[in-house]
Formats: C-alpha cells, structure tokens, sequence
C-alpha cells in the first residue's frame, strides 16, 4: 500500500485517486467516530462528512504524510460536533441505551465474557474508549495512535496503561466463572 504522502500527492492532481486514501483509513475513522459517538449510522455519517471536509480542505495539508491525524483530528471534531448537536436538541441517548445497543450489535457467536469485555470499554471516558479501541480492535500501536489522535506517546502509553486498569477493576467484578457447587 503507498504511503499517504504520495496518496494526497495524487489526488491533489487528480480526485478521482482520493478514493485510495478514504479505502485505506475508513475503517479506523468508523472505529474512531463510533466510539465517541456510540452508533454506526451516525459515525458513517460524520465519517463521509469527515472525509468531504478533509477534500475541500487538502490543498491546505501542509504535510502530507500526516494525512491520518489529520484526518482523524477533524472526523473528531466533528463528532463532537455532533455530539454538541445532540445536546442542543434534547435528542441525548442514554449511555446505557448505547451500551446494550453495542452489545446487542455483536455478534451472536462472541461469548457473553466478550460481551461483557465491549460493555466494559463502552462504559470508560471517553479518552480511554478511544485510545482502548483504536489499540486493541484496530491493533494500532502506541505511537499511532499518538499520531493518530495527535497527542504526545506518553499520554496515549499512560491511558492504554490506566485504562486496562481500568477495564480489569471493571470486569473483575463482573467477569468470574460460575463456580458449582460439588
């Protein structure tokens, strides 16, 4: 796969090549966007405005192998965004509703201790949720995701650390094995 240097290269010459970079960073947007957000529709919305703003805007793109967080920090903001707008309007989902909704979007195959798991990372705060998600469901590493979300490694080391902390208080009480009595 080219790197995203040449990629922005390309389309800034020709836009039908902008294609390539949206194939090659779609999935991780989703995965960004629905974990602030806490519905798939509503991140594949933000995700294709997300992308259409990153278009009008790439001219602007000063480096242009810093398109992933570049990108990300402005499908980030336009979630919140969203988020904003949710507010405003009274039309605020309940966390648990968003939670079960998570958990009953899995599919069926996952045991009830890996829905839990999903539970769980649904649950953390926001900073955690993301960095957890972008860590272990799109298997990015630290520094990634550093450049990813634009934070500094340390920052991104220190919340994977607490936040399997975190996960691991959470589940402990939660996750245990039916114990029978003999």
């Amino acid at each position: 796969m080219r790197d995203d240097g040449h990629l922005v290269s390309l389309a800034l010459k020709d836009p039908t090549q902008y294609g390539k970079l949206i194939e090659k960073h779609w999935q991780t947007m989703i995965g960004l966007a629905f974990q602030k957000l806490g519905n798939l529709v509503d991140a594949e919305e933000v995700v294709q405005k997300g992308f259409v703003q990153a278009y009008r805007s790439l001219p602007s793109l000063r480096e242009q192998n810093r398109f992933l967080p570049w990108v990300a920090r402005i499908v980030s903001r336009m979630a919140g965004e969203e988020i904003g707008r949710r507010k405003r309007s009274g039309a605020v989902r309940l966390q648990e509703e968003i939670i079960e909704g998570a958990v009953a979007a899995a599919p069926p195959i996952l045991s009830e201790q890996h829905n839990q798991v999903i539970h769980a990372v649904a649950e953390l705060p926001e900073p955690y949720r993301v960095t957890m998600t972008l860590r272990f469901q799109e298997n990015l590493t630290g520094i990634e995701i550093a450049r990813l979300l634009g934070e500094p490694a340390g920052t991104i080391r220190s919340r994977i650390t607490r936040g399997i902390r975190l996960l691991r208080e959470k589940l402990e009480h939660e996750v245990r094995p039916s114990r029978t009595a003999d």
